[in-house]
């Protein structure tokens, strides 16, 4: 019971860190083709989440699947930056998971997270 609890609660920090990663690599993405913008973000996985992950001396492959949010519109004239597509950004995002070794699934049902993408701009402030 103590170990089921312990993998959940890694697993929820997993997504949440998950979460900040992308919601970071959209900001940068879609803000650097305009601005000089630079994003820190920095995420721990519990030790035993790590030791989750390896099934017969083999990592597990792990699989995610991308939900539409909501789009947020932003306070900024450029039309370039308000109007990306989910499409372009989920590309984007699937590039980095693949690069940490998570695949994509087709059936969100099946997928190991299920990672609902909010994008857009929220507020960038002119420069006087």
């Amino acid at each position: 019971m103590k170990m089921e609890s312990n993998l959940e609660n890694a697993k929820r920090i997993v997504r949440f860190a998950i979460g900040i990663l992308i919601g970071a690599t959209i900001f940068n993405t879609v803000v650097s083709a305009k601005k000089n913008a630079r994003v820190l973000v920095d995420s721990v996985a519990r030790i035993d989440y790590e030791d989750s992950k390896i099934v017969d001396g083999e990592a597990r492959r792990e699989t995610y699947f991308f939900f539409e949010g909501e789009h947020y519109r932003g306070n900024i004239r450029d039309t370039s930056l308000r109007e990306v597509p989910f499409e372009e950004v989920v590309e984007t995002l699937s590039k980095e998971m693949k690069a940490r070794n998570y695949y994509p699934e087709t059936d969100r049902e099946k997928g190991d997270f299920l990672i609902v993408v909010h994008w857009g701009v929220t507020g960038i402030e002119e420069s006087p």
